[in-house]
Parts: structure tokens; sequence; C-alpha cells
């Protein structure tokens, strides 16, 4: 199939590209205020309603010790950010001041020509000055941002500064604390991008990170071997992911009964000692631990669904859709990273089972061509017209989302002073018909959960919650079976 497939593939890819190209060389020529053509990678998301309805945007919070100033991030970012430069003189990061258009069928950047900071870095707008805000009521400007459009004509990204925020205010705790939300779309970049953004603002420790951006040493011999394979291989893997089996279960709804609302769930920080303890004790990894425990969260939804509203039964596994970093990450702000989907075996009721379950599931991938070819396939899709990717770009597959960010071990400091002590992310549910997105980042020692859940499931907010407390209870369980069977030998 290799034989007959491949070559068609790249007929289809030469016009394609070549169309493309044309056009892209047109853009700078006659284009009045273009700036390059979106990446393929990042086309993807382009097709987003970024400035209607976006399902696209991410977003991190960061706990800052101490009371920020607007204005000294606002020069600090324009410094740093904005105004940066390349070797070769020129903006380093162009697209932070311009923002998506279509121009003859394809997305390009087009620059803000009222370009100003203040458009991009600006204050909580619901917090009344020299009040303090609560837990609650951050958690509500996060989830906030997470489903605000972008405004029109201007670069997506924004941050936010909520300088009065006392953490546990019932709890005695009176230190003031200041909160900056950074939130920008999938279109721009992913999070490593932002990281490495983070990086020249602050002292950020980036070495437990670097891995996703370290480039591979692979032997001459190897890497024919592998792109000798992959050219047999590839069509029928591309065929595979094209027709993959769709989700069927009651909470897997339909698109059209999808609200676009999300009610957000944030879990507590927990001592990323704890994962590390049970990946040894199972002799699994790091990211099979942590889906092990969103397995047992939406098992636990399940079967509590059922037994309130006599729903059917759980099913055996539900798809999962994995993010995932890929080597030799650009520096720039680009979308460097594949996805792939991963089975979650709900329906099994003993946690270590599951665990061992998903450990296959997880190596199965990682020997497959799978996440390569998903990578390779991307390009082909961003490279359509943007009436193409808009019909093309949705999620018909996956019931949950699981996205998994290694962050630097050590807290971000020397922040004009301050240090971050607490971090965190949520990622839309994007289209399609996906209606969880849990994100997991790890930062100073520490992992947490956060959740967003589409509204259509229950008009209740609790449900988020109440799927992040089933996060710490797989945990604890793993954690005590482990005890048990120490104290059993």
């Amino acid at each position: 199939m290799g034989l007959i497939l491949s070559p068609i593939l790249i007929l289809v890819a030469i016009p394609l590209y070549l169309t493309r190209l044309g056009t892209s060389v047109l853009g700078k020529c006659c284009g009045s205020g273009l700036g390059r053509m979106v990446p393929t990678r990042s086309a993807m998301f382009a097709s987003d309603e970024i400035y209607t309805q976006p399902l696209m945007t991410n977003v991190a919070r960061f706990v800052f010790d101490g009371t920020l100033e607007l204005r000294t991030i606002e020069k600090l970012i324009d410094q740093n950010w904005v105004q940066a430069r390349s070797t070769s003189g020129n903006l380093k990061y162009p697209e932070l001041k311009q923002y998506v258009t279509v121009w003859l069928g394809y997305f390009f950047w087009k620059n803000d020509e009222d370009f100003n900071i203040k458009n991009h870095v600006k204050l909580y707008f619901n917090q009344k000055p020299g009040n303090f805000i609560s837990d609650m009521e951050v958690n509500d400007a996060w989830n906030e941002m997470s489903m605000k459009p972008f405004d029109r004509d201007r670069s997506p990204w924004e941050v936010i500064l909520i300088p009065f925020y006392r953490q546990n205010r019932h709890k005695g705790d009176e230190s003031s604390k200041s909160v900056l939300i950074f939130r920008w779309h999938h279109a721009l970049s992913d999070g490593f991008s932002i990281l490495n953004l983070l990086s020249c603002i602050a002292d950020l420790n980036m070495s437990s990170v670097a891995r996703m951006g370290r480039k591979q040493n692979v032997s001459c011999c190897s890497g024919i071997g592998k792109s000798f394979k992959l050219f047999f291989t590839a069509p029928w893997v591309i065929l595979t992911l094209i027709t993959a089996r769709k989700d069927r279960n009651p909470w897997h709804l339909e698109e059209n009964k999808m609200t676009r609302y999300w009610h957000l769930g944030v879990g507590p920080s927990i001592p990323i000692q704890i994962v590390h303890e049970l990946k040894t004790n199972y002799s699994v990894s790091f990211a099979c631990v942590l889906l092990a425990a969103v397995t047992g969260s939406m098992r636990k939804l399940m079967v509590k669904g059922f037994e309130m509203n006599s729903l059917k039964p759980v099913p055996w596994t539900i798809s999962c859709g994995v993010p995932f970093p890929l080597p030799d990450h650009p520096d720039k702000l680009r979308n460097h990273w594949a996805i792939c989907t991963v089975q979650l075996p709900v329906g099994e009721a003993n946690p270590v089972s599951r665990l061992q379950i998903i450990d296959r599931n997880l190596k199965e991938m990682k020997r497959s061509s799978k996440p390569i070819i998903a990578y390779m396939i991307a390009p082909w899709i961003g490279g359509l017209p943007a009436c193409c990717i808009n019909a093309l770009v949705t999620n018909h597959i996956t019931t949950v989302v699981s996205s998994i960010m290694p962050g630097p071990p050590e807290p971000l400091t020397n922040f004009l002073g301050h240090t971050a002590r607490d971090a965190s992310y949520i990622i839309g549910c994007g289209p399609g018909r996906n209606g969880f997105s849990f994100s997991v980042l790890s930062y100073n020692g520490t992992v947490k959960f956060a959740l967003t859940v589409d509204s259509a499931f229950s008009p209740d907010e609790k449900i988020a919650q109440d799927l992040i407390t089933f996060v710490e209870e797989e945990l604890n369980f793993l954690r005590q079976i482990c005890v048990q069977h120490v104290e059993d030998v």
C-alpha cells in the first residue's frame, strides 16, 4: 500500500504547497500591512473563532508574593517581548504586534497599525481599586479569560494583573499577593513558547523542560531506516488516523448540544514526590500515573451519573487526546507538538489494573509510527486554504483531552523583584465533541490539576470540582495500596 499511496500523496502535496508558496510571495509584494503567512501547524488553530467565540485559548496563572505594579509590567513586557530583536535586527516575535486575517483564501499575520501595549497588559476590569479579591473570584476571572473573545484586529494575547489578592482569606492568611494571568490563543504559540517568553523577563530554570526543545542525536543509519519505514507505513497509518473509531458513550455529546460555556475545577498543589513514588512503586511512567488519576476521576463521574440518572452502563474505554511536545522546538512563537489518542479503561474497576492497562497503551503508542505521522499530517491540513481548514479541524473522536506540561522544578524568581509561588494553567475544550479538558502543570516541586468541562453535562459548576476531588482520591488510593502491599510483605 505504501508503494501505491505514497507517490499519490506526494503528487497531491506538490501543487498544494506551490499554491501556498505563491500566495505567500504575493502577500509580501501586494498585501498591504501583511506579515508572514501563518505557519501550517498554527493555521489549524487559526481556524478557531478567535475574535468571536474562541475554543482553543490557553490561560496560565501565576501567584506572586507582594503587590505588582501595572506600569512596570507594561514596560518590562514591551522591552523584552514586543520590541525584542533577533541577531539580524528584525523583531524576534513579530506576531505579538499582529493579528490573524484571511487574504486570498489563506491565513496571514497582519500588522496592528494602532498597536499599544496597554491593549494587551491591563488590570482585571472587575476589581475595585484597593479591594482584595478572593480565591473564588480569581478562579471566576481565570475561567472567564478562557472563554472571552480577543479584541478584533489585535494580536491574540493578554496579560491581566490582579494586584490585590488574599489567598485563603477566610483561613487567617493576611499576606498580600498578586495574580498574573497570561492568556493567549493557540494560533499564536504552544505552552513551551510562552515559557521561553517568561524566561526573558524573569529567572526561570528551563533545565527540566529543555528536553522538549533538545536536539536528538540520531545516527545516520537509524535516521535512514526510520525514514524508509515511514515511507511505507505512513499511508496506512494516515488512513487509520482519519478513520479512527469515535467514542460512543453518554459523555460524548453531539456537537450541537455543547454549550461552549466551561465550568472550572482547580486542584491543590500536590507534592511531585507523590507522583514519583507511584511511578517507581508501580514501574510505570510519570504520565501514566497522571492519566490513571484522570481515568479514575472520569470513571467515578460516570458511575455516579449512571446511579443518579439511569444513564447507560460505563463504557469499557474512552478516547483521550494527549498532546505531547516534540524535540528541536524553535526559539520562536510556534506550535511544535503532536497529539495522539490513548484509550482510558474507565470500565475497569480495579485502580491498579487501570494503571497497568494505561501503561501498556502508552508503550504501544510510543512504539508506533502514529505520533510522528500525526505531526506530519498537520502541515498537509494547515497548508490548505482557510475554508478547507475550517471544515476539517474539529474533534469528533475523544471524550477527554489531557494536557501534561512539565514546568520548572524551582519557582520563577526575580520578576520585578517578586517570586511566583504557585502556577497552573487551563485549556479550552476545543471544537467538536470533546467536553472535558484536564491540564497538569509541574511547578516548584508540585503538580497541579485543573479542568474545564462543558456545562452541557451539568448546569451545576460543582461537576468540575468533583472531578478534581476524584483525581486526588485516585492518587491517594494508589498510595494506600502500595502501603498495604509493603505491610503485607
